[in-house]
């Protein structure tokens, strides 16, 4: 495992409230980088000073399809130890998840549009989007632009 720094860019455009300005958070974070057998592990603070833990899982299904695992912990479940939100990213297609909140469980659907990776001696970039659907409507667009370096 090694140690890495990430700037994560992640851009949120609503579908639905489109006159809305798309809001853009931008974090630096330490982390660790792992190479597996069917891909890569990233885990890292959500933020400084919080307690959340993010594991983004990225590599090929299969052999095929570029896939997204992002587990993220945080304080409001932590008793409980299970995860506030396990999210799938393929492109082309939906997964199901529950977003857990301190007021309960949100069933959501994850609608992938992209995945991008690069990876060199001293870092990457992960890039991907896609969409959330609640109630059957897609809600809003995220694009998430990761940078790492060794």
């Amino acid at each position: 495992m090694r140690e890495i720094l990430l700037t994560i860019k992640s851009r949120q455009q609503p579908d639905i409230l489109s006159w809305l300005e798309p809001e853009t958070v931008e974090i630096t974070s330490r982390g660790k980088f792992l190479q597996e057998e069917d891909g890569y592990t990233i885990v890292y603070a959500g933020c400084e000073g919080s307690k959340c833990l993010t594991t983004l899982k990225f590599g090929r299904c299969g052999g095929e399809q570029e896939v997204i695992t992002l587990i993220k912990k945080g304080s409001i479940i932590a008793k409980r130890g299970n995860p506030s939100a396990l999210l799938v990213v393929k492109p082309g297609r939906q997964t199901n998840c529950l977003y857990q909140t301190k007021h309960g469980s949100l069933p959501v659907g994850i609608l992938g549009e992209s995945i991008h990776t690069e990876q060199n001696d001293s870092g990457g970039t992960l890039e991907y989007s896609y969409r959330i659907v609640i109630n059957m409507a897609a809600t809003n667009l995220n694009q998430v632009q990761m940078n790492f370096a060794f």
